[in-house]
């Protein structure tokens, strides 16, 4: 029997505005490398003149493109050291089998906050170069309500799946350190 090895990469999957990218940052101290697979969605896109809002469509390629850059690990580094923390929320936990068991998947969503509270939330911190800065309060509004049920059906898929999901709808900084604690223990 094959000794399961170490993860040496986590994909942080889930949510718009759930923590992802705050966590794939914070993990650069631990010397992981971040991608940001949102970005490379939208170029790719941009590119090939795609609809970005057609998940169904993009879900299974970012998975493939995924696997990629990880394969690419084995041969671009000195002996495969780096450590990647993948960010992106194109990857839904029927997805996960595509990827190889040595790689930690995680979900962040918030199932359990009212959309207006997830609203406030998200304005509060807002930053001119987020994303939800420049939507309007109304579209904010339906794209909250829409990720709120998204999480729902993400923590569901987790669950049937065994897949870690940690719910960001309350104590969000407190959640987002024990996600970290959990990828360093896990990956490292």
């Amino acid at each position: 029997m094959r000794k399961k090895q170490l993860n040496r990469h986590v994909i942080i999957a889930g949510t718009p505005r759930a923590g992802k990218t705050t966590v794939c940052l914070e993990l650069l101290k631990y010397g992981f490398v971040h991608y940001k697979m949102d970005s490379i969605k939208r170029g790719i896109c941009e590119v090939f003149g795609y609809n970005q809002h057609d998940w169904n469509f993009l879900n299974e390629k970012i998975a493939k493109i995924i696997n990629i850059i990880i394969k690419e690990n084995k041969t671009d580094t000195i002996a495969g050291l780096e450590y990647y923390a993948i960010d992106t929320c194109h990857v839904l936990p029927k997805d996960v089998a595509l990827f190889d068991e040595n790689i930690l998947v995680i979900y962040l969503g918030y199932a359990d906050i009212s959309v207006e509270d997830k609203f406030n939330e998200i304005r509060l911190n807002d930053k001119k170069h987020y994303w939800s800065s420049k939507v309007s309060n109304e579209n904010l509004r339906r794209m909250i309500e829409a990720n709120i049920n998204l999480s729902k059906e993400i923590r569901e898929g987790c669950n049937r799946l065994n897949i870690k999901y940690f719910d960001t709808s309350f104590n969000r900084e407190m959640v987002l350190k024990e996600v970290i604690g959990y990828i360093i223990k896990n990956c490292t």
